[in-house]
């Protein structure tokens, strides 16, 4: 009876040991080597050395997030680069600068900010836990891409989907159609989102709900060129918002809408100086907000019952927006617009 006992005891150990061998065992396995680079080689480097800092720091080991300066290493060409070890799943925002202060830090262009005009960031999604290291391009010291190629930023509204656990993914000619290379991050709700760097004037690209091609996005002949979606690319380029599977933005709690129910938004891209912003739609538009491309909300307005509305746009900062209208059918629809 007391070998029994005895016995029990050991099995018992022998599980918890293998239950706290998994959990370890997954907490690693979030975990994920990336490496930041930087092209310095327009830059009259500072004596102190090429920096960077960001919110991974902490989870590095490197220091308080965004209150530290990380040193980087250089090497050929006048590339920098620093070697981290943080979790995946996450979005990561960060800047590089020429010199230990703070006063030596970059200026982001406005197309590859998290909020734009707002939060001037640079930002990554780590969506992998593969065992091999993350290698980000080496983007020009205070510009938009690396050397030779131009910047775009894609966006595809995900609403009236379930989402794959896998994530959403873009898949083009940038990266030799990998639908597990480039991973879409969701600063506003369903509003996935990522940047890719483009040599030529034309990308080409699917969305992918998941990682796989098989679970590509089936772009309507509308709007196809050689069933994929295009992008002139003439610099720094952004597409529209695009429902999947859709040409248009999506709308959400309905399901028999229809091009005569649609609104209108124009002039856009607008100027600040028109200081009104033109709002249409088919039927009594209820409410207008319109949010920053982090999400925040910065203007709503509601009551409104009427078929047209002006926004003044004078007050608000340059930069890209998303304009969420709703009208009286509950109808609603999302169009990114641009104030210059």
């Amino acid at each position: 009876m007391n070998y029994q006992k005895l016995n029990q005891r050991k099995r018992m150990k022998n599980k918890l040991l293998l239950v706290f061998v998994m959990i370890i065992g997954s907490h690693l396995g979030f975990a994920k080597k990336v490496t930041f680079r930087v092209d310095m080689s327009l830059q009259t480097i500072n004596v102190d050395g090429v920096f960077m800092t960001g919110d991974f720091q902490s989870e590095a080991g490197l220091g308080t997030d965004f209150a530290t300066l990380s040193p980087m290493t250089a090497s050929a060409n006048g590339i920098y680069s620093l070697t981290v070890d943080i979790p995946a799943h996450r979005k990561y925002e960060y800047k590089f600068a020429n010199g230990a202060f703070f006063y030596d830090v970059e200026f982001v262009p406005v197309e590859s900010r998290v909020g734009y005009d707002f939060v001037d960031n640079r930002f990554i999604y780590v969506d992998s836990t593969s065992t091999d290291t993350l290698i980000l391009p080496a983007i020009l010291y205070g510009e938009n891409a690396p050397a030779g190629l131009n910047l775009a930023r894609v966006f595809v509204d995900m609403g009236n989907e379930n989402v794959s656990a896998a994530g959403v993914h873009v898949a083009g000619n940038f990266n030799n159609w990998n639908a597990s290379d480039l991973g879409l991050y969701a600063f506003v709700n369903h509003i996935y989102e990522g940047i890719a760097y483009v040599s030529g004037s034309e990308l080409q690209y699917k969305f992918v709900n998941g990682n796989t091609l098989s679970a590509s996005e089936t772009v309507p002949s509308s709007c196809a060129n050689n069933g994929n979606r295009t992008l002139t690319i003439n610099g720094p380029s952004m597409s529209n918002v695009v429902c999947y599977n859709y040409c248009d933005a999506c709308v959400t709690g309905i399901s028999n809408w229809n091009a005569a129910n649609s609104s209108n938004v124009y002039p856009n891209p607008i100027s600040r100086e028109k200081t009104n912003l033109k709002i249409r739609n088919n039927y009594q538009i209820l409410s207008i907000r319109l949010f920053q491309n982090n999400g925040q909300l910065i203007k709503f307005i509601d009551q409104i019952g009427s078929n047209n509305y002006e926004l003044a746009i004078d007050a608000i900062p340059a930069g890209n927006y998303f304009l969420q209208i709703n009208n009286e059918k509950n109808q609603t629809q999302t169009h990114q617009i641009s104030i210059q």
